[in-house]
């Protein structure tokens, strides 16, 4: 035990060392790794990310077990000692912070970005889908609009049909009143001559009647006096 508490300060103050020098690499946590382990048993495998976190923080705790262990004073190891290993557990503390605190902030950029590009993505869907939306709606009103034309071209087409029907209609019906009107004045007319013609053919008898009773007449006036003339 003595020596491994000699051979830990001596490992610690080495640690101290090359944080000092600015030494935060990966090295550090290599280097801290080398101590002589306790006898435990083998964990299970991890991802790299965690294996090596978790290598941090174990280190750490060795070291603060160590500083614990160490303020009841073993022989060899003095209060520079126990300073030295303090300040690398706490030295080591403050990489392990700073490298977490970086990680989280890689990742909070991370997620902000991925974050950025699905509002953009969702944004370019959105102002696709209104384009689309205004692009129907265009679509849809000239259709209305269309069909609106249509309708009002057939409706001026039906009532200039009927109206031209209708004129049809009216000058057929003049037609058929001047045809009629015409036939009548016809029917008349033939009528009327019929009568004048049977008036003549009356006045033309009862002309020869009174001139057979005049001739008739005049010849038994006549025959009067030749009878008077013989007598």
């Amino acid at each position: 035990a003595k020596i491994q508490a000699v051979h830990r300060g001596k490992q610690a103050r080495k640690e101290l060392q090359k944080l000092k020098e600015g030494d935060t690499s990966e090295e550090v946590v290599a280097t801290a790794d080398t101590a002589p382990p306790e006898e435990t048993e083998p964990a299970p495998s991890k991802p790299a990310d965690e294996s090596e976190d978790d290598a941090v923080a174990s280190m750490v705790e060795e070291l603060i077990k160590e500083v614990s262990a160490s303020i009841e004073p073993v022989g060899g190891a003095d209060d520079d000692d126990l300073k030295e290993q303090a300040a690398a557990a706490l030295k080591i503390q403050a990489v392990h912070r700073g490298k977490q605190a970086r990680k989280e902030l890689q990742e909070k950029r991370e997620m902000e970005a991925a974050a950025v590009k699905i509002q953009a993505v969702h944004r370019g869907k959105q102002a696709r889908k209104e384009m689309q939306e205004k692009h129907e709606m265009e679509a849809a009103a000239l259709k209305i609009q269309a069909v609106h034309r249509g309708k009002q071209t057939r409706m001026e087409l039906r009532k200039e049909r009927e109206e031209q029907e209708a004129a049809a209609l009216k000058i057929q019906a003049m037609h058929r009143g001047k045809q009629t009107r015409m036939e009548l004045r016809k029917e008349r007319e033939e009528q009327e001559a019929a009568a004048l013609k049977i008036q003549a053919m009356h006045r033309g008898k009862q002309t020869r009647m009174e001139l057979r009773k005049e001739r008739e007449e005049q010849e038994a006036a006549a025959l009067k006096i030749q009878a008077m003339h013989r007598g």
